[in-house]
């Protein structure tokens, strides 16, 4: 059944176009860089998260940034590799910024 229906739901390339997606690709990780660059602001994390966020959402940001300006699958798969390895790397500066 939840086959069905999500065979039946098309994604964004499908419905807005490959360009459109791209866009938003990189508005999306520019807000999500901002949101994490709230954690300092609110004093809820120190100074090593705040350098790993500056430093980890500068390179997504650009993997971003390299998908919406050249597009393409194998630069879509590099963005989605980083985009996972940016979430670890985000959670282990909370941890460590913890601790210290």
């Amino acid at each position: 059944f939840l086959k069905a229906i999500e065979a039946e739901k098309p994604e964004l390339p499908v419905v807005r176009g490959e360009r459109e997606t791209r866009r938003q690709i990189l508005v999306y990780t520019i807000e999500l860089v901002i949101v994490t660059l709230l954690l300092p602001l609110l004093n809820l994390a120190g100074t090593v998260y705040l350098v790993s966020s500056l430093v980890l959402g500068g390179a997504l940001i650009y993997a971003a940034w390299a998908v919406w300006k050249q597009g393409g699958n194998k630069v879509a798969w590099r963005m989605y590799k980083w985009s996972s390895s940016y979430l670890v790397f985000i959670f282990l500066a909370i941890m460590i910024d913890a601790v210290l």
